[in-house]
């Protein structure tokens, strides 16, 4: 149950992140859709990955925050009470994944800022 909510969880993040200089640019969503879809075209049977197949959670949630008009600020902040709460018990693969799509979306436009390297430290191992 951790780990599936660490990946809506993510979802918040990623629309958070997306969302730092105001609005959500257009390479940022296709990043994010990309890099999942590449993630699950990796695994045909992705539905016995877990960590491949709470991806799809994440996309949802992403695309939720932005439907709803979640705050930003809301959405990194449950994610960092999330993380620090449950930190210790996050699989290095779960957290490989979300490094490497934060990493990717906070390049996305701009390049990554100093806000989201210190996210990316938070998922380090």
């Amino acid at each position: 149950m951790i780990v599936r909510r660490f990946y809506e969880e993510l979802g918040l993040l990623l629309y958070a992140v997306c969302m730092s200089d105001g609005e959500i640019q257009a390479k940022e969503k296709r990043v994010i859709d990309r890099t999942i879809d590449q993630f699950l075209s990796q695994y045909p049977d992705f539905e016995k990955y877990g960590h491949v197949k709470n991806l799809l959670l994440t996309k949802i949630h992403f695309y939720h925050a932005i439907d709803n008009h979640i705050k930003p600020s809301a959405a990194r902040n449950s994610f960092l009470v999330f993380v620090k709460k449950y930190r210790n018990n996050l699989d290095g693969e779960s957290r490989k994944i979300a490094r490497l799509l934060l990493q990717k979306v906070a390049s996305a436009y701009g390049g990554v800022s100093a806000e989201e390297s210190q996210l990316l430290k938070l998922l380090e191992d």
